[in-house]
């Protein structure tokens, strides 16, 4: 989680927030904090993973050439 966390601005200044290597990073901040959501419900994870799902979505569909 941290280095995920810490390497996430950094990508997004180096490379920008399309870049594949920063959805990458996302998609692994939504995967981790979904999976400690369905290990311990009701702890919060499940927001931090709503909000990382959601932050995918939303740079996904801006790279999306449609």
């Amino acid at each position: 989680e941290a280095n995920l966390l810490e390497a996430h601005p950094l990508l997004v200044q180096a490379h920008g927030e399309t870049h594949e290597n920063t959805l990458e990073c996302v998609r692994g901040l939504a995967d981790l904090y979904t999976a400690w959501d369905r290990a311990e419900p009701g702890e919060g994870y499940g927001a931090e993973a709503a909000a990382w799902k959601a932050n995918l979505a939303s740079q996904s569909a801006r790279t999306d050439p449609r």
